[in-house]
Protein backbone atom coordinates (compact mmCIF):
# COMPACT_ATOMS: atom_id res chain seq x y z
CA UNK A 1 0.00 0.00 0.00
CA UNK A 2 0.84 3.68 -0.54
CA UNK A 3 -0.26 6.71 0.51
CA UNK A 4 -1.03 9.21 -2.56
CA UNK A 5 -1.32 12.61 -1.55
CA UNK A 6 -2.93 15.29 -3.97
CA UNK A 7 -4.95 18.27 -4.35
CA UNK A 8 -8.10 19.83 -5.07
CA UNK A 9 -8.99 23.40 -6.59
CA UNK A 10 -11.85 24.97 -6.35
CA UNK A 11 -13.11 28.25 -7.27
CA UNK A 12 -13.28 30.31 -4.09
CA UNK A 13 -17.08 30.66 -2.92
CA UNK A 14 -19.45 33.46 -3.13
CA UNK A 15 -20.23 34.84 0.20
CA UNK A 16 -22.79 36.99 1.39
CA UNK A 17 -21.92 40.63 3.29
CA UNK A 18 -23.74 43.83 4.58
CA UNK A 19 -23.23 46.87 2.76
CA UNK A 20 -24.86 49.61 3.64
CA UNK A 21 -27.11 47.87 5.97
CA UNK A 22 -27.91 45.46 2.92
CA UNK A 23 -27.10 42.01 1.94
CA UNK A 24 -25.55 41.39 -1.32
CA UNK A 25 -23.59 38.75 -2.76
CA UNK A 26 -19.48 39.00 -3.03
CA UNK A 27 -18.05 36.92 -5.66
CA UNK A 28 -15.46 34.84 -4.84
CA UNK A 29 -12.23 36.06 -7.08
CA UNK A 30 -9.02 33.33 -7.32
CA UNK A 31 -8.94 29.87 -6.13
CA UNK A 32 -8.36 27.57 -3.50
CA UNK A 33 -6.56 24.27 -3.23
CA UNK A 34 -8.37 21.43 -0.59
CA UNK A 35 -5.58 18.87 0.46
CA UNK A 36 -6.78 15.30 0.08
CA UNK A 37 -5.29 11.78 0.51
CA UNK A 38 -5.73 8.58 0.28
CA UNK A 39 -4.57 4.77 0.30
CA UNK A 40 -4.07 2.82 -2.90
CA UNK A 41 -2.59 -0.46 -3.78
CA UNK A 42 1.04 -0.37 -5.15
CA UNK A 43 0.16 -1.51 -8.57
CA UNK A 44 -2.97 0.98 -9.00
CA UNK A 45 -0.98 3.99 -8.18
CA UNK A 46 -1.02 5.16 -11.94
CA UNK A 47 -4.89 3.94 -12.71
CA UNK A 48 -6.16 6.15 -9.77
CA UNK A 49 -3.90 8.92 -10.77
CA UNK A 50 -5.09 8.53 -14.16
CA UNK A 51 -8.56 8.62 -12.87
CA UNK A 52 -8.41 12.20 -11.25
CA UNK A 53 -6.84 13.65 -14.24
CA UNK A 54 -9.32 12.52 -16.63
CA UNK A 55 -11.78 14.81 -18.08
CA UNK A 56 -14.44 15.24 -15.26
CA UNK A 57 -11.66 15.52 -12.51
CA UNK A 58 -9.69 18.22 -14.00
CA UNK A 59 -9.70 19.76 -10.09
CA UNK A 60 -7.01 17.37 -9.10
CA UNK A 61 -3.41 18.04 -9.61
CA UNK A 62 0.34 17.64 -7.68
CA UNK A 63 0.22 13.73 -6.47
CA UNK A 64 2.74 12.46 -4.32
CA UNK A 65 2.98 8.85 -3.58
CA UNK A 66 4.44 8.00 -0.30
CA UNK A 67 5.36 4.34 0.62
CA UNK A 68 3.48 3.00 3.29
CA UNK A 69 5.41 -0.42 3.60
CA UNK A 70 8.70 -0.12 5.30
Amino acid sequence: MVLLKYQQRERKPDEFVERFGMKVIQVGVGFVDYDQEEEVESGKVDERIKELKSFSNRNYHTFIVENLEM
